[in-house]
């Protein structure tokens, strides 16, 4: 609808419009992930909880086998990956508070878990 009221007042208005348009839809799809990215994570004796806006996930300890960064994304932007046995990948941000900290205490609570950062 934008775009063809943008198309009937001037022809130079319609691509300006589609662009607007898709960086809108970016924008609201980028909302509906910060809701479902972990923002907390908490290991409470023999399990670990990830919270999000969206949702609390909780998973014994003994469950995580291999914490690494995936592919080559080392750098802060990127995420910590955490596989389950059941083969499920957690995605945690690497920028998280006290991550160094958690991963230490998940290693010594779960020494059978390969750390491959």
């Amino acid at each position: 609808m934008l775009t063809a009221a943008a198309v009937a007042h001037d022809a130079a208005s319609g691509p300006v419009a589609v662009i607007g348009g898709g960086w809108f839809a970016l924008g609201v799809g980028g909302l509906y992930q910060r809701r479902k990215q972990v923002q907390e994570v908490v290991l409470d004796g023999e399990t670990v909880r990830f919270r999000s806006a969206a949702s609390t996930v909780t998973i014994p300890v003994q469950d995580i086998v291999e914490v690494s960064w995936p592919g080559r994304s080392r750098a802060g932007g990127g995420y910590l990956q955490l596989r389950t046995r059941a083969g499920q990948a957690i995605k945690v941000p690497g920028r998280l508070q006290h991550l160094v900290g958690f991963v230490i205490q998940l290693s010594r609570a779960n020494p059978e878990a390969t750390t491959n950062l």
